[in-house]
């Protein structure tokens, strides 16, 4: 069956689309039965065909531009509330495969659509509260489009912020969901290989599925809601991962290569304001490194000052003591160039990570 040119019928325009174009659409629409909500199967496709609903499934369904102009109504800020309403329109999802999808789906999908406030609020709590779903949650799919349509993807912060207009606000369709959970979810450090069969945190590991969020308020959340990696001093040069090559390394010098938008952000997840951290480390290591640096510049200084005096050359001891700050200063200036101040830094960064591991 193809869908095209200016007489599409039902099975392409769907009912409402189909009854929108007839001269009574309400009796159109009375005198069929409301279809059920569709996954989207493989063999439904080879029966159906390809543009049918049974086989690219209902949120598929619902948001092609013609399902979106059936079900648009006047004062839609988008295009959500349309998508929303013609979810609504199907039965409830028969069977549902676990708690999520019958307690989520079904109590946003009813209600959300109720045009009145006191009617609607009434729905939502004849139903029990919608589990707080955190990003990535399980059941997510990970990859593909529906990670924009699934809370179990998006997280419910993120989810409401996206819906807030249609609830009122972010904080109103929030209300309705069960507390954020008070433990955090582990934080993994992925095998660092590929991934046999669908990718999951366990085998990608927290920070590279973080990153791949959709937008900035999911992977804002994807961290919050996970615990902090432990900080790592440096174990191995030239190493691709953090927990050889040292967080130092990996979120100063390396943040772009693993997704973060700056330095600060990497540091940040692993509990650390680098600015501060960086400038206390740098502070206290420089002042035992420039000791050093002034004992070994005295030591020049005194060595060439007897050096001075043995060559006989003056009596002058003003002579000898200047020609001994002189070389003193020559020391400093090369150990400092030499980057041994950097290197003490560093060094102390990751005696200061050890502590806290």
């Amino acid at each position: 069956m193809k869908c095209m040119g200016h007489s599409w019928p039902e099975e392409c325009l769907g009912t409402k689309g189909f009854c929108r174009r007839r001269k009574n659409e309400k009796q159109c629409l009375e005198q069929r039965e409301r279809p059920v909500y569709w996954q989207g199967l493989e063999s439904e496709c080879r029966s159906m065909g390809r543009y049918g609903e049974p086989c690219i499934g209902t949120l598929q369904w619902c948001e092609r531009g013609v399902a979106i102009e059936a079900w648009r109504a006047a004062g839609d800020d988008g295009d959500l509330e349309a998508i929303n309403r013609c979810i609504a329109y199907r039965a409830p999802r028969p069977q549902p495969e676990d708690d999520w999808q019958q307690g989520s789906f079904s109590t946003e999908a009813i209600c959300l659509p109720i045009e009145r406030d006191e009617t609607r609020t009434g729905c939502y709590r004849a139903h029990a509260p919608i589990p707080f779903q955190l990003p990535f949650d399980r059941g997510c799919p990970t990859f593909g489009s529906d990670q924009r349509t699934d809370e179990r993807c998006l997280g419910s912060v993120a989810w409401c912020e996206r819906l807030g207009a249609s609830y009122g606000s972010a904080s109103a369709c929030l209300s309705v969901r069960t507390a954020r959970p008070a433990t955090k979810l582990p934080w993994s450090p992925g095998h660092g290989g590929g991934c046999a069969g669908p990718a999951s945190e366990a085998c990608l590991g927290t920070e590279a599925l973080c990153v791949l969020a959709v937008d900035e308020v999911q992977r804002r959340e994807c961290f919050a809601s996970r615990q902090r990696p432990p900080l790592r001093p440096v174990a191995q040069e030239q190493c691709p991962e953090e927990r050889c090559a040292g967080t130092l390394s990996w979120c100063a010098y390396r943040w772009q290569e693993t997704g973060y938008s700056s330095e600060t952000e990497c540091f940040g997840v692993r509990g650390v304001a680098p600015v501060a951290f960086m400038a206390a480390v740098a502070d206290g290591v420089a002042r035992g490194t420039e000791q050093v640096l002034v004992k070994a510049a005295l030591g020049r200084a005194n060595a060439t000052m007897v050096a001075e005096a043995v060559k006989n050359e003056t009596q002058d001891s003003r002579v000898w003591m200047d020609r001994g700050i002189k070389a003193g200063r020559e020391l400093f200036d090369l150990i400092g160039r030499d980057n041994y101040l950097r290197r003490g830094i560093e060094t102390g960064v990751g005696l200061a990570f050890r502590k806290q591991d």
